[in-house]
């Protein structure tokens, strides 16, 4: 487990995205995931305005990423389908046959996108986060300078 929060942490994530190859700083499975480091460091890089973080690695290859925020749910990476007790709100995956999906139950909308489409995911995911904002519930940033 790993939490890509502390500025040194996003600081690594950062030498990796101007190609450095230093994963000093990158936990083991980062490295060894079958999901692309570089895939979840974009992804990162991208939401750093919402706070992300990486909570979990599964030895299947998935990545499991939570914001500060948690009106914005999680994030799964992975290249196959996850368990059915575990739906996430955002999904990237390699194995949809198309760009985007998206799936109802109980209530709850999730989204699903291509590992090809993630800046489509992330720009999806900073609407919402803007909409959450306008409707009057507290930013993660409003959150924060209250405590």
């Amino acid at each position: 487990m790993s939490i890509f929060g502390s500025d040194h942490e996003i600081e690594a994530v950062d030498r990796m995205l101007n190609g450095e190859e230093d994963y000093g700083d990158i936990p083991n499975g980062y490295k060894n995931s079958k999901t692309p480091e570089r895939l979840v460091s974009k992804v990162l890089q991208r939401l750093r305005p919402l706070g992300p973080y990486v909570y979990y690695y599964a030895v299947t290859g998935s990545v499991y990423i939570k914001f500060r925020d948690d009106n914005l749910r999680s994030l799964r990476i992975g290249d196959h389908g996850g368990k059915k007790k575990y739906q996430y709100k955002w999904n990237l995956r390699k194995d949809l046959h198309v760009d985007q999906d998206t799936k109802q139950k109980d209530g709850i909308v999730r989204y699903y996108y291509h590992w090809d489409n993630w800046e489509g995911l992330c720009d999806h995911i900073l609407a919402y986060a803007r909409t959450i904002d306008a409707n009057g519930r507290k930013s993660w940033r409003e959150a924060r300078k209250a405590r």
